[in-house]
């Protein structure tokens, strides 16, 4: 297990420095040059997005540290179920590859895209905003681990971040972005990335599975209301006071359904990578 697990840490280190390349050839997000220092920039990034990114700069650094082993944040299945190793389920969405500027660039895609979806996510609640995005983590994140217990899979953060990635894709189809000077539009990011990643002799599994998990969410939320007139994925009532609660943002009274069949606003899609 141990080599598999090395094998798959080798694997998304290489697909972080070919994405790396891609990924620093788009333009600025739009109001990153009003930022004047980097604690701006921070304090800028909505809380989950900010806390995903600090726990994962955290778990990184305890394993090119040494403090801790790779082996012991994997998500080995067995160990969660029969030594109750819970952490697990958590930790193998935080580690994506000791430093590297690979990492480096999947910090800023995460903080660029994870941003637009936590300000601008489908909305499955009334309140919206942090709780919302949340759902859409916990949802991808199980279907993640199911395809991570098929395939026997111990890391999984590429694919979740790639699953944001795609869900901004949909939510922004039209948002104009560029890869090596090439202007494309939203829609296309993550096929032109993950065309680039298997161009440059990578593996596109992590970003097939993000593409995946990304589309059953996105059908569930967006297609199946539209389509059946009904709602079938609600952030639970629990989860919307907790995270609200934990972020500070305001609750509306009697927190419930969207009131809306069909999550998608066409007016206030955040476009990354605009000049």
């Amino acid at each position: 297990q141990q080599q598999q697990q090395q094998q798959q840490q080798r694997q998304q280190q290489r697909q972080q420095q070919q994405r790396a390349v891609a990924a620093a050839a788009a333009p600025p997000a739009a109001g990153a040059a009003t930022m004047s220092s980097p604690q701006e920039v921070w304090q800028a990034i909505p809380p989950v997005t900010r806390a995903w990114i600090g726990a994962s700069v955290l778990c990184t650094s305890l394993v090119s540290f040494g403090t801790l082993h790779p082996s012991q944040i994997a998500l080995v299945l067995p160990l969660v179920y029969q030594k109750l190793e819970i952490w697990r389920l958590l930790t193998a969405f935080l580690f994506f590859g000791k430093f590297s500027f690979g990492f480096l660039i999947n910090m800023f895609i995460l903080g660029r895209f994870g941003t637009a979806m936590e300000t601008d996510p489908f909305k499955t609640s009334v309140t919206g905003g942090s709780a919302d995005f949340v759902f859409s983590l916990l949802c991808m994140g199980a279907f993640a681990l199911v395809v991570a217990w098929l395939l026997e899979m111990y890391f999984m953060g590429q694919s979740l971040l790639f699953g944001v990635l795609y869900l901004w894709s949909k939510r922004n189809p039209d948002a104009p972005t560029s890869i090596w000077g090439f202007r494309i539009k939203g829609a296309h990011l993550p096929w032109a990335l993950m065309a680039f990643t298997v161009v440059t002799g990578g593996s596109p599994v992590n970003d097939l599975i993000g593409i995946f998990i990304g589309h059953i969410y996105y059908f569930m939320v967006e297609v199946v209301p539209l389509s059946q007139n009904r709602n079938i994925l609600h952030t639970p009532d629990w989860l919307t006071r907790m995270v609200t609660g934990m972020t500070g943002q305001p609750i509306a009274p009697g927190v419930a359904n969207r009131p809306q069949v069909g999550g998608h606003n066409w007016g206030h899609g955040r476009m990354l990578g605009v000049q």
